[in-house]
């Protein structure tokens, strides 16, 4: 492996960090992991309802404290499997592109 090629490597990865960062900064923030979703505004409820990361909050709190635990986890898992369906096939061929 060349000297140049280590670093470039890892220039990649801080931008692809970056990146994903950037995007599950604002989901995180807008779910109800940190605030309850009723004192959000209208547009902002509407969105944390939607949020796969208020599913998945929601059923670790529930998990923990006890509670209605069915909806959010299978929520979360639905959500996390859709996921996997979008975004395994196009990170395939980019990986095989490159390999």
């Amino acid at each position: 492996m060349e000297r140049g090629a280590h670093r470039d490597a890892g220039g990649d990865a801080e931008k692809v960090q970056a990146f994903g960062f950037t995007l599950i900064f604002p989901i995180t923030f807008t779910s109800s992991a940190f605030v309850v979703v009723d004192t959000l505004p209208g547009r902002l409820q509407a969105f944390s309802d939607v949020n796969p990361v208020t599913h998945l909050s929601d059923a670790f709190r529930w998990l923990l404290l006890g509670g209605p635990v069915i909806e959010p986890v299978m929520w979360s898992l639905v959500r996390a499997a859709g996921i996997t369906l979008v975004f395994c096939p196009p990170s395939m061929r980019a990986y095989r592109a490159k390999v």
